[in-house]
């Protein structure tokens, strides 16, 4: 029996058209081709995508009617053509928890012990930004992408709450 709930929206990615379907009964088509995907929410605006067997990172934020898109360290920018966001917005949530995916921000409160890179320094993707000290432990806050620090947003011995900007890599 065909699915007569159908919500349909277009997207396009750096200049290529996608027109996504999704049935009730979870079925997503892309292009006419049904594919296998899964979505694990971490926040709003950061998730795993499973699509097709492969798992994506992706984290988004709000750019000029759209968005942009950070996909395993590549960028992508996406704009909704059809207005039908419904179940887009159940996926990734309100565009205000969209957050800049050039901004290093701290996973957790801590102290910064040190900063590992300067302002104006070429950085690849993995390498240490900063390290925090939290409940007696150092971890490394590192590069989503590779780049070039722009701003470093914090000194050493700074405290630092949740989600406060480290660094901005461009």
């Amino acid at each position: 029996m065909p699915n007569t709930s159908l919500k349909r929206i277009i997207t396009q990615v750096n200049d290529i058209q996608y027109e996504w379907k999704f049935s009730d009964d979870g079925t997503i088509s892309v292009n006419g081709k049904v594919v296998v995907a899964k979505i694990d929410k971490v926040s709003d605006a950061d998730l795993f995508l499973s699509l097709e067997g492969k798992l994506y990172h992706v984290i988004l934020t709000e750019a000029n009617g759209g968005c942009i898109a950070l996909v395993n360290g590549e960028a992508y920018h996406i704009k909704v053509i059809d207005p039908t966001l419904e179940k887009l917005q159940s996926i990734v949530g309100k565009a205000s928890a969209f957050r800049h995916p050039d901004e290093i921000r701290a996973p957790m409160p801590g102290l910064v012990v040190k900063r590992e890179v300067k302002e104006g320094e070429s950085v690849k993707i993995g390498q240490g930004i900063v390290i925090l000290e939290a409940m007696k432990m150092e971890n490394e806050v590192k590069s989503p992408k590779t780049g070039v620090v722009q701003k470093l947003f914090v000194e050493d011995r700074q405290v630092v709450e949740k989600g406060e900007i480290l660094a901005l890599i461009l």
